[in-house]
């Protein structure tokens, strides 16, 4: 379900590019416009653009206006806008988190449609900025399901990927050998930085590249396989040749678990973090208040920049993060188009790009983020530069109805 339509005049709609919507808007308009004056949706939207911005009911009445976004740097997408309502001069305002997908956007007049009153609107629970992973508490979710709906995000989006379709086209296959090599690499598939190993299998000369899922996930159990580990990996065969992905992996008495019997990841249902693991872990959501100006490193750990903008399409999935570089004196920074998908958070306010710095100083870069990238031919040439494949449309309608393939 998209959350941005573009509004122009028939003129504009003349030279805008014929893309279908493929979902209807999240709610129906009150009001509705003559044919003449809809366009489909546009692409991309920079997130630094969002803040301030108005948010009016239905009718038009100003209602609130947008704070900050909410950003999961885990799956890589914006399931919330912070909406600051009431107040003056931002004292007294009550802010609560909604629902990215709840706010329609309206490109002719620059602001949000919220399908709310104010009175509701200031009944939603106050947000918490120094406790953002109360969003994920079953209270808040009930809540916001009950006040939205349909509105709030399907986890199914992000959790049962591609792979798990597949998982059940295939039969599994249980096979031991030797650990040559663990490493981390983003997976489109997944939509995640992805933990891999290549396995020597037993009793043969072949060699098999196993999947094993989200490097976060993979970071936080008590068994990791590590390079010279002889292992019993149970996994299905993938559509590449010569790659699986696993749903379990052994080592003497130690286990690491990954999928259930269907292929559904165990991550899609992971229990949130003890109160020690929280003190250690990487958080999971960040303000675009503090994500914009992030350091960024490359993968050998030499400062790289930092981040100036995100840039989400229509479903709040990040497809790209404009990373600053350079700025030496008496020159202007680069901007760097960098796909989310080779994007690290390595801790609380600190960012990583797995591609060493001497490559990096040929990176892809833009002038006008959002303009740019609606380019297909700019986009596949940032994928190919960063070895990755474009981010495909997923099955679920919460996705992005465009495809870079």
């Amino acid at each position: 379900m998209n959350i941005f339509r573009l509004l122009v005049t028939p003129l504009a709609l003349a030279a805008a590019f014929a893309v279908a919507m493929a979902d209807p808007p999240p709610y129906r308009d009150t009001e509705r416009r003559p044919a003449a004056e809809t366009q489909p949706p546009v692409r991309f939207l920079s997130c630094a653009d969002f803040r301030n911005v108005p948010v009016v009911d239905p009718k038009g009445r100003s209602i609130a206006k947008v704070n900050d976004l909410v950003i999961d740097t885990r799956w890589g997408y914006a399931p919330y806008a912070v909406i600051a309502t009431g107040g003056l001069a931002g004292i007294g305002e009550h802010k609560a988190a909604v629902p990215l997908r709840a706010l329609v956007w309206d490109a002719r007049t620059r602001q949000f449609t919220l399908n709310m009153s104010d009175e509701r609107l200031k009944a939603l629970p106050a947000f918490d900025t120094e406790h953002l992973d109360s969003l994920d508490s079953n209270e808040n979710r009930e809540r916001l399901q009950q006040d939205f709906g349909e509105m709030m995000e399907d986890r199914r989006a992000f959790t049962h990927d591609s792979y798990t379709t597949q998982f059940n086209d295939r039969r599994t296959v249980t096979m031991t050998g030797k650990v040559l090599s663990v490493d981390r690499r983003p997976d489109a598939s997944i939509g995640d930085t992805c933990t891999r190993l290549r396995l020597a299998v037993d009793g043969s000369q072949s060699e098999r590249t196993v999947i094993l899922g989200p490097s976060w996930y993979i970071a936080r159990q008590s068994y990791m396989p590590k390079e010279g580990d002889q292992v019993e990996v149970t996994s299905a065969p993938t559509t590449r040749a010569g790659v699986d992905i696993a749903s379990r992996v052994t080592s003497d008495e130690s286990a690491l678990v990954l999928r259930n019997d269907e292929g559904v990841p165990v991550w899609s249902g992971s229990t949130p973090l003890s109160p020690d693991e929280l003190r250690t872990a990487i958080p999971r959501y960040i303000l675009l208040k503090d994500f914009i100006g992030a350091p960024v490193r490359s993968g050998d750990e030499q400062p790289f920049g930092s981040i100036n903008d995100a840039v989400i399409d229509r479903s709040g999935r990040v497809r790209f993060v404009i990373v600053s570089s350079g700025n030496a004196k008496g020159t202007a920074a680069s901007k760097n188009g960098v796909p989310w998908d080779v994007i690290v958070r390595t801790e609380k306010i600190l960012f990583a790009i797995e591609k060493d710095a001497a490559d990096l100083k040929n990176a892809p870069t833009v002038k006008a983020p959002v303009d740019d990238l609606a380019s297909s031919t700019l986009r596949r040439s940032i994928y190919s530069f960063y070895e990755i494949e474009p981010r495909a449309t997923r099955q679920n309608s919460t996705q992005d109805a465009l495809s870079d393939e």
